[in-house]
């Protein structure tokens, strides 16, 4: 019985069995690998998680292939890219990927959402499974200017120098950053 690792076979390694016995092996992957293959006498037989060589009558080979779980890191992003680091196609399980989010022109890094989570522009995942990670934006783009100049609002009376009232519309139409004539509300 040969063994590469990322698993293991019982009753183990090293077996005898008599004559017209039957003998049950059983595979079992580490967290984080899958049975890739199984030979017996240098041929597949698939990956069971078991196989049984039934009233032996001649010595056989055993090998079980054990390998680590791949993962893809799927990335969706709008208004903004994010870097992967490193930016490959697959993952294995345990790698960590930094993720770095850069918003266009006009527009702000928010959060991740999905499989990750936080407001850091810069991050780390922990592959140990298929990820799918959304960067969110935001618009940075102040909302329309108010300017109220000698007129008469709710009966009170504005007079003088016009006012500029600004500020910013977040996603869920609350104002924010507001100011009036340059000064923070």
């Amino acid at each position: 019985v040969i063994a590469n690792g990322g698993g293991t076979v019982t009753p183990g390694t090293d077996v005898t069995a008599n004559l017209d016995d039957d003998i049950t092996f059983n595979m079992a992957p580490d967290p984080g690998y899958h049975i890739e293959d199984v030979l017996v006498d240098d041929l597949s037989i698939g990956r069971p998680a078991t196989h049984t060589f039934s009233d032996l009558s001649a010595d056989h080979t055993f090998k079980v292939v054990f390998a680590i779980n791949n993962y893809t890191l799927t990335i969706i992003s709008e208004n903004g890219n994010v870097i992967k680091a490193p930016d490959q196609d697959g993952y294995d399980h345990g790698d960590l990927v930094t993720l770095k989010a850069i918003p266009h022109t006009d527009f702000r890094f928010v959060d991740w959402s999905g499989d990750l989570t936080g407001n850091k522009e810069v991050t780390t995942i922990e592959m140990d499974s298929d990820k799918l990670v959304t960067a969110n934006f935001s618009s940075d783009k102040t909302g329309p200017q108010i300017t109220l100049d000698d007129e008469s609002i709710d009966g009170s009376t504005v007079s003088g120098s016009p006012i500029v009232l600004s500020g910013s519309i977040n996603d869920d139409g609350i104002i924010t950053d507001a100011e009036m004539n340059g000064q923070d509300l």
